[in-house]
C-alpha cells in the first residue's frame, strides 16, 4: 500500500484553488500618515511709536486792546439871528378863517406850496361879472358849519403819493395867525380823514414867519409878549 503525503496533498490543493479563484489574498496596502504643513508665521510689524508732543507754555491771556472812546461830539451849530420882523411859529398853531372869525386848528407844512383849508357844500355863482364860490367849513369843536363866500382865483391840480391828481378850487381868503393876517391863496378839500383842518403852507409863511417846528402853540403867546 503506497503512502500518501497528505500535507503536500493538501497544499498542493489548496493552491491550485488560489490560482482557480484568482482570489489570491494580498496584504492591505500600508498608508503613512503626513502630517499637515505647519501654518506660516504672520510677521505683525509693531508701529513705531508716535514721538512725544514738544512741551508747549499754557496760553497767556491777552487783555482785548481797549476801545478808544469816541470823541465828544460836537456842540450844536449856534442858531442863525431871526429877524425880529419875523412870527415864530411852531409846527401846529391856530388860524383864524375870514371875517367870520372862525378858528381851526392848523398844522404848519413849509413842504407845501399852498395853504389848504377843509370844506364841503362848494357851489359856484357870479358876482359883479367875477365867479365866487360859496362853501361850508366845519368846527370841529362846536360841531357847527359856518358859511364862507369868497371869490374864486382859479383851480388847482394837487399830485397825490396814493391816488389819482386831484384839482380843487382855490379862493382868496383873510388869514390870520398870531400877529400876522394877510389875503392868502387857499384850495378847498375834504380834510375830514386829517387830523388838523387847516394846512398852512410856504405861501403865507413866506416873508412874514419862521417855523420852530420843537414847540406849538406859541403864535399867541408871543402877540400877548
Amino acid at each position: 500500500m503506497a503512502v500518501t503525503h497528505r500535507p503536500l496533498y493538501w497544499a498542493g490543493l489548496l493552491a491550485a484553488v488560489v490560482l482557480a479563484t484568482g482570489c489570491a489574498s494580498t496584504p492591505p496596502p500600508q498608508t503613512t500618515e503626513v502630517e499637515p504643513p505647519a501654518p506660516a508665521l504672520c510677521e505683525c510689524v509693531e508701529p513705531e511709536p508716535e514721538p512725544p508732543a514738544p512741551d508747549c507754555p499754557d496760553p497767556v491771556a491777552v487783555a482785548p486792546a481797549p476801545v478808544p472812546e469816541p470823541p465828544p461830539a460836537p456842540p450844536p451849530a449856534p442858531r442863525p439871528p431871526v429877524d425880529s420882523d419875523l412870527l415864530v411859529v411852531g409846527q401846529v398853531e391856530y388860524a383864524i378863517l375870514g371875517k367870520n372869525k372862525l378858528q381851526q386848528k392848523a398844522r404848519i407844512d413849509t413842504g407845501a406850496t399852498t395853504t389848504s383849508i377843509g370844506a364841503h357844500d362848494i357851489s359856484m355863482f357870479e358876482r359883479d361879472g367875477n365867479t365866487w364860490v360859496r362853501f361850508k367849513v366845519f368846527d370841529r369843536v362846536s360841531g357847527e358849519s359856518y358859511d364862507f363866500e369868497e371869490e374864486k382865483t382859479g383851480r388847482a391840480l394837487i399830485k397825490r403819493n396814493d391816488a389819482e391828481p386831484d384839482r380843487r378850487v382855490v379862493v382868496e381868503m383873510l388869514l390870520t395867525i398870531g400877529r400876522v393876517s394877510k389875503v392868502t391863496e387857499v384850495t378847498l378839500a375834504d380834510r375830514e380823514q386829517f387830523d388838523f383842518p387847516v394846512l398852512v403852507g410856504r405861501n403865507f409863511l413866506e416873508g412874514d414867519c419862521v417855523v420852530d417846528v420843537s414847540r406849538e402853540y406859541i403864535a399867541l403867546d408871543e402877540v400877548s409878549n
